[in-house]
C-alpha cells in the first residue's frame, strides 16, 4: 500500500547519483540553489567501466572542488592510456575502483546543506499538460511511500540504460561488434608503473592498467563472431562463461608480459569474470523544457578512449557554468542555455566521441590493416609527431582543427610508407588497396553521426566539424609524454621488435607478430 502523496519542491531534481549525477547536484548547491539528488540504490555500484578518468577529468573536477574525491580510496596515478599517452605531473589521471570513487561523491554531496539525498527509484517523469515541460518526477521509497518531486530544472543522469530517454531523445544505444570482458588481477606489479597497457593481439584486443596499490583490472574485446564460434548453445550461460576462459586462457594470456601471466591464470580459475557490450550513441539537442540530461543518457562513445566520465564532467562544468546566472523559473531563457549547450559541449565530446570510434575501428578492422601499422610507426616517431593527438584524446587540449589534421596526416603517413614499401611491379595494387582502406577510414569516422535527427551520418559529421570550428577553444599546449604498447601486426624492425620483446617479458606466441613502444620524456613546447 503506498501512502498519500509527499511533495517537496526544490531549484533542481536530479535523478542519478553517478559521477555526473553527483557532480552536477553538488555544483548547483554551491550555486545557492536547493538540490535534490534521487538514487535508486545508495550502496556502493558494482561495474567494470568507469575506472579511468583522464587528466582532463580529473583538471575537471578540481574546478568543481571536487578534488578531494580522488583522496582515500587507493587511487593510482596514471600518466598513460592506450593508445596515446602524456605523463607532467600537473596532467596526470587516476585509475580506481569506480564504487570508492562514486562513494566520495555521494558524501560530498551529504555535505552540502544546500542537497538532498534520497533513496527511491524514479517511476514518471512529471509535464505540465499545457505547456509539455517537465516540472519534475514521481518516485518510490525504499520504505514504499511514493514522493512527487517538482522542481524548476530536473537533471537526467541515470546512466547508459535510462528508462526514461526514449521519452524525450530519438537516438538508442547502438550495440557495437564486440563486448567487453574483465577479471580484476591480484598482487600486481605492471611491468611500466603509473601507465595503462594497450597490448593489440590478433585475438582480441586488451587493456591492463591499476585500479588499486596490489590489484589490477584487464579488460578483453572479444568480437562477437569469434564469441559467436566458441558457444554451441547461446543461451547457456554457464557455457559461454567457460568457453570465453578457456577461450582467454588459449590465446590472450601468452600474448600479456609474463609477470602478469601468473596473476590472470590464477583469475581464470577462480575470479570472477564479468562483461558488457561496447555501445555508442549520439547527442542530440533537447527540445524539452525543464529538463537536461547527462552523461551516459545523453550519450556514449566506444570505451577504448575511457573518455566517459571526463565528458561528463566538462559538460557538468560548462552547464553550471552557463546557468549560473540564470534563473532557472524563466523556460525561454532556460532553453537557450540548453541551445548553446548542445554546441559547445561538441568542442570536447564529439572529438572523443570521432577518435573512439576511429581508433577501436582501426584496431579491429581488416580493412585498415595499412592504417593499423602506419599508426604505430606515426607513434614511434616521438613526441613530436603523438604528444598533440595525445594531449586530445587526455582532454587537455581542445582544437577541432589540429584534431582533423592529425586524423588525416596519421591516414596519409600510412598510405606513404605503404606505397614506399612497394616494389615497382606491385605498385598498382597497393595504391588500390590504399584507396580500399582511405574509404574504411572515412566510413569509421562518419560512423558517429553526433548530430541532429534526420540527418545522414556524413551530412552529421560535415555539421559537426563547422560547429566544432566555431567553438573551438585555445588549447593547452605544455606536456610531457609517456607510453607503452603492445601490437601483434608486422614491425618494420626486428632489431626493435627483439628488444622490446625482452623488456616486456613476453614470449613466442601464435597470436604475437610484434612488439612496439614508446618511452619518451620530452617537454613539448
Amino acid at each position: 500500500m503506498s501512502s498519500p502523496f509527499t511533495d517537496v519542491d526544490a531549484d533542481v531534481l536530479v535523478i542519478g547519483a553517478g559521477v555526473a549525477g553527483c557532480a552536477i547536484a553538488t555544483a548547483f548547491s554551491r550555486q545557492q540553489k536547493s538540490v535534490i539528488l534521487v538514487e535508486r540504490s545508495l550502496k556502493q555500484p558494482d561495474r567494470i567501466v568507469g575506472e579511468l578518468l583522464q587528466p582532463g577529468g580529473v583538471q575537471a573536477l578540481e574546478k568543481l572542488g571536487l578534488e578531494s574525491c580522488l583522496e582515500g580510496i587507493d587511487a593510482s596515478l596514471l600518466r598513460g592510456f592506450p593508445p596515446l599517452w602524456f605523463c607532467n605531473k600537473p596532467d596526470t589521471g587516476r585509475s580506481f575502483h569506480h564504487s570508492r570513487f562514486v562513494a566520495k561523491l555521494r558524501d560530498a554531496v551529504e555535505r552540502e546543506p544546500n542537497t538532498r539525498l534520497v533513496e527511491a527509484t524514479a517511476s514518471e517523469i512529471l509535464s505540465d499538460k499545457r505547456t509539455g515541460a517537465v516540472v519534475g518526477a514521481r518516485c518510490i521509497g525504499s520504505d514504499k511511500v511514493v514522493y512527487e518531486f517538482h522542481a524548476h530544472l530536473t537533471v537526467l543522469a541515470n546512466g547508459p540504460f535510462s528508462n526514461f530517454r526514449s521519452q524525450f531523445l530519438p537516438h538508442q544505444p547502438i550495440t557495437s561488434q564486440s563486448r567487453l570482458w574483465a577479471l580484476a588481477l591480484s598482487d600486481v606489479d605492471l611491468p611500466f608503473p603509473e601507465t595503462a597497457h594497450a597490448i593489440e593481439a590478433i585475438s582480441g584486443t586488451v587493456s591492463i592498467y591499476q585500479i588499486a596499490t596490489r590489484e589490477a583490472r584487464i579488460l578483453i574485446n572479444i568480437p562477437h563472431k569469434v564469441q559467436r564460434d566458441l558457444v554451441i548453445d547461446p543461451g547457456a550461460e554457464d557455457a559461454k562463461e567457460g568457453a570465453v576462459r578457456s577461450y582467454i586462457r588459449a590465446n590472450i594470456l601468452p600474448a600479456i608480459p609474463i609477470t602478469l601471466q601468473q596473476s590472470l591464470a590464477n583469475a581464470l580459475e577462480t575470479g570472477r569474470l564479468r562483461s558488457m557490450p561496447t555501445k555508442w550513441m549520439p547527442s542530440v539537442m533537447n527540445q524539452t523544457p525543464g529538463l537536461v540530461v547527462l552523461g551516459d543518457a545523453l550519450e556514449m562513445r566506444n570505451p577504448v578512449t575511457g573518455a566517459g566520465m571526463m565528458v561528463a564532467l566538462k559538460d557538468v562544468l560548462l552547464l553550471t557554468r552557463l546557468f549560473e546566472s540564470v534563473p532557472l523559473d524563466d523556460a525561454d531563457a532556460v532553453l537557450g542555455v540548453l541551445r548553446s549547450f548542445h554546441w559547445k559541449r561538441k568542442v570536447h565530446s564529439a572529438l572523443l566521441n570521432i577518435f573512439a570510434q576511429a581508433m577501436y575501428d582501426i584496431f579491429v578492422s581488416e580493412r585498415l590493416e595499412i592504417i593499423q601499422g602506419g599508426y604505430i610507426r606515426f607513434i614511434q616517431e616521438g613526441p613530436r609527431y603523438f604528444a598533440e593527438p595525445a594531449a586530445i584524446l587526455g582532454g587537455t587540449m581542445e582544437d577541432p582543427f589540429l584534431a582533423l589534421f592529425y586524423v588525416f596526416f596519421i591516414a596519409l603517413y600510412s598510405i606513404w610508407l605503404h606505397l614506399r614499401a612497394s616494389g615497382l611491379c606491385v605498385f598498382p595494387l597497393r595504391c588500390s588497396s590504399a584507396s580500399w582502406c582511405f574509404g574504411g577510414l572515412w566510413a569509421s569516422l562518419s560512423a558517429d553521426p553526433g548530430g541532429d535527427e534526420g540527418m545522414t551520418a556524413p551530412e552529421a559529421a560535415a555539421e559537426d566539424t563547422q560547429r566544432l570550428c566555431a567553438a573551438s577553444a585555445d588549447g593547452h599546449r605544455g606536456h610531457h609524454c609517456v607510453g607503452h604498447l603492445c601490437c601483434t601486426r608486422r614491425h618494420p624492425c626486428p632489431w626493435l621488435e627483439l628488444c622490446f620483446r625482452h623488456s616486456l617479458g613476453i614470449v613466442d606466441g601464435k597470436d604475437i607478430r610484434w612488439v612496439g613502444t614508446c618511452v619518451v620524456d620530452t617537454a613539448v613546447v
